[in-house]
This record gives structure tokens, C-alpha cells and sequence, in this order.
């Protein structure tokens, strides 16, 4: 382990995601969907890693949590499907209690731009979820800027290398994730 810090919760400010899985979202302008959808695209982007044969496959940004009395650990992870959304339509229920968007701040970045991501975990399911945990390993293109992670909940949050040359981000959420309830951590990542 590189580091371990305990995070109050705070207020993390995020836009129009915050609308992502309400039905909310279909009052957005179709320029603030438009943008949306480009820092989807552009946090998947930044998340996938191109190996050698040229196929990129996406790494490591993913929640995790137990049912609470039972057994079950649930898992979702952010892949493309889940991120390129489609704002014009009513969110319909997902098939998965625990739910993972997410998102960067801008739609495009040059190397040495520090980028803002921002995850939204949601419970989607009828039962509450405890031991909540998000996880994020991240690229070689994406430096992690010292001190900058935060989350609405608190949390423990510890950083470790991975095997890509960077490192994996983990936010351990305190508490109970209640059915309908969501909680958002965001990082700053310096594009290499």
C-alpha cells in the first residue's frame, strides 16, 4: 500500500451527472446531454489501456458491497455500456442492485491537463448494501494528483501500485447504502 487517508464526507460537486439513473435527467437541454455524453465517452477513454495486439480492454473501475443479512456480495463494473448513456429516454431499472457511472469532468484533455473524475455508486435494488467499496486501477496515461480524492460519505481511501505502472484507488464507504440511495468519490488525474 502506497497510502491510506481517512475522508470526512463532504459535498462533491458535480453537475448534471448527479441526474444520471433519475428521471431528472430528461430535463436537461440538449446541449448539457450532448456534453454529458462526451465526458462519458472521454473517462472511458482515459480508463481503457491499448496492450500490444492494439484491442483495448477496459481495467478496474468497479463497486463492490454486501447485501445486508445475507451472504451476497454484489459487484458492477464500469464498462461501456454503462457509460455511454442515452439521456433522452426515462432510465429503466438495471438488471444489478449495485450501479457504477463514471465521468470526467471535460470532453477532451492534453498531456499535463489534470483532469477531475467523478464515480456515482447507486443501490438500485430493495435492500440496503453495506461494506461499499470503489475501485478504480488506473492507466499509464493518468498520473494521480496527491490529496485530491474526496467523497460525499465517509471513507477510507488507500492507493497501490498496479500492474499497469500507476495505481489502483480504492474508497471504502462507511455505513449503509440505502434502496434509492447513490454516494459520488472523485479523484484529479494528471494526463501523462
Amino acid at each position: 500500500m502506497v497510502r491510506l487517508e481517512v475522508l470526512n464526507a463532504m459535498d462533491v460537486q458535480v453537475g448534471p451527472m448527479a441526474l444520471l439513473g433519475t428521471k431528472a435527467v430528461l430535463l436537461l437541454t440538449e446541449v448539457e446531454r450532448a456534453r454529458l455524453v462526451k465526458q462519458l465517452e472521454f473517462a472511458r477513454q482515459l480508463s481503457n489501456r491499448i496492450i500490444v495486439q492494439g484491442a483495448e480492454q477496459v481495467i478496474g473501475t468497479a463497486v463492490e458491497g454486501r447485501v445486508e443479512a445475507g451472504p451476497q456480495v454484489i459487484r458492477a463494473e464500469a464498462e461501456t455500456r454503462d457509460l455511454t448513456v442515452c439521456c433522452n429516454e426515462v432510465p429503466c431499472p438495471p438488471d444489478k442492485p449495485l450501479v457504477l457511472i463514471k465521468c470526467a469532468d471535460r470532453h477532451s484533455a492534453q498531456v499535463g491537463d489534470v483532469v477531475t473524475f467523478m464515480l456515482k455508486y447507486s443501490n438500485h435494488g430493495g435492500r440496503p448494501i453495506t461494506d461499499v467499496a470503489v475501485t478504480d486501477s488506473l492507466t499509464t496515461r493518468l498520473e494521480y494528483v496527491p490529496g485530491s480524492s474526496q467523497s460525499d460519505r465517509p471513507a477510507v481511501f488507500t492507493m497501490q501500485p498496479n500492474e499497469a505502472g500507476s495505481l489502483v484507488l480504492r474508497w471504502e464507504i462507511s455505513g449503509r447504502l440505502l434502496p434509492g440511495q447513490s454516494g459520488i468519490v472523485s479523484f484529479q488525474a494528471r494526463v501523462r
